[in-house]
């Protein structure tokens, strides 16, 4: 699970994070959540000529963290990313993938949560 929904504005003049921690295998009991592993996966959506460009996508992802975080200003303006996580159980080998389609504003933004 992203927290956010499957669409997300962001303001890239602030540190975001994308959070893949509510994640669980439900075969488990909750104290073994430690055997998670998180990978996650990012790519450009619509501008081609962005597709090779050394980017926050192609050097800075962090695997194997629940969280991801965006620095100030390592995303674009105006652009839009599609963000993966693939979780998989150590434990019990299932696996499962949710991706968040994030778009890149430099105006302020209000935060809203909906559980």
């Amino acid at each position: 699970m992203l927290s956010g929904g499957k669409i997300r504005e962001i303001n890239i003049k602030n540190i975001n994070y994308l959070y893949g921690d509510r994640s669980v295998d439900k075969y488990i009991p909750k104290q073994k959540l430690s055997n998670l592993l998180f990978k996650w996966g990012c790519m450009i959506i619509g501008d081609k000529s962005m597709k090779n460009d050394k980017n926050f996508c192609v050097d800075k992802l962090s695997n194997n963290k629940a969280t991801l975080k965006t620095p100030k200003n390592t995303l674009t303006n105006n652009m839009k990313y599609n963000f993966t996580l693939q979780v998989v159980s150590k434990q019990t080998n299932l696996k499962d993938m949710k991706w968040q389609e994030i778009h890149c504003v430099d105006y302020k933004i209000l935060d809203i949560v909906i559980e």
